[in-house]
């Protein structure tokens, strides 16, 4: 009876170990200003560009000096800056987005949404570069890219399910978002002069789901002058890009791999399989 049970328990943990591969789902989603309400990303806490780093970690003169006039140190979507201190003043859905994409996107399959009638539009608040830090502000001088990773912000999504009216669906807290600038792509007016990609951030736990942020591509197109817009207020200037043509993948854990205690079963199975014949022998 031993030698039953046991053998039932390491085909068990066999069964629940073998998964279907985990489902992805694709997003794109675009901002062009033109919309309502307005889109858009918002740079801001600016800085002087002096010095950055290089690929050694030494500080240096910042190689497009002439051009620049300070950097960034902060990003937010619209709804989250306030136009006239500058400051980040969190997620605030339907005052304006960083970006949305379209009814038929997907969410539904994830379980995020009811179904895929409704668009999804996307808020961003605090994320912020420390310049003087060598891995998070540094210039490649070989490969004329500048590198930034912006820390500590979050991501909330927003259902669009009537005429201005918003509700918030899901979302990802300690975002880690790496930018980086082609210098040589800027200059040549070409594309992918800046491209944007969240590098981690915790997972979203929903009602009976857990929805990791896996990856998001964002790969925007601008002109020599990414800015669209730009002013002051009593912090500094600041400027708002595009968010446009970004895809985004989203993973749910949910009917992706095995659970972690069904791994650690099938890791004991085989000793118990063992020490059930040996005592049956012993017996």
């Amino acid at each position: 009876m031993r030698f039953t049970y046991s053998l039932a328990v390491l085909l068990a943990a066999l069964g629940s170990a073998f998964v279907a591969p985990a489902q992805a789902t694709i997003v794109s989603f675009y901002g062009d200003g033109t919309i309502t309400p307005p889109s858009g990303l918002i740079g801001h806490g600016a800085v002087n560009e002096n010095p950055i780093h290089n690929q050694s970690g030494a500080p240096i003169t910042h190689p497009y000096n002439a051009y620049l006039s300070s950097v960034y140190t902060e990003l937010s979507s619209v709804d989250a800056f306030d136009f006239s201190t500058g400051a980040d003043i969190g997620h605030r859905g339907g005052a304006g987005f960083a970006a949305s994409t379209p009814a038929g996107h997907g969410f539904a399959s994830l379980g995020v949404t009811n179904d895929d009638s409704n668009p999804v539009w996307l808020s961003i608040s605090n994320l912020v570069m420390d310049t003087n830090s060598a891995t998070d502000y540094w210039f490649d001088t070989g490969a004329n890219v500048e590198h930034r990773i912006y820390r500590g912000g979050s991501f909330l999504f927003y259902e669009q399910t009537g005429p201005s009216v918003y509700e918030e669906i899901f979302g990802f807290d300690n975002v880690v978002l790496g930018v980086d600038i082609d210098w040589t792509a800027v200059f040549a007016n070409a594309a992918d002069q800046i491209t944007l990609n969240v590098l981690s951030a915790d997972s979203w736990a929903g009602p009976g789901n857990d929805l990791p942020l896996v990856t998001i591509q964002m790969n925007a197109s601008y002109g020599s002058d990414p800015i669209k817009a730009s002013g002051s207020t009593s912090e500094g200037p600041y400027g708002v890009w595009e968010v446009s043509g970004n895809t985004w993948t989203f993973e749910s854990v949910e009917t992706g791999t095995a659970p972690v205690p069904a791994t650690f079963v099938l890791l004991l199975a085989p000793l118990m399989f063992i020490r059930s014949i040996t005592r049956r022998r012993l017996v």
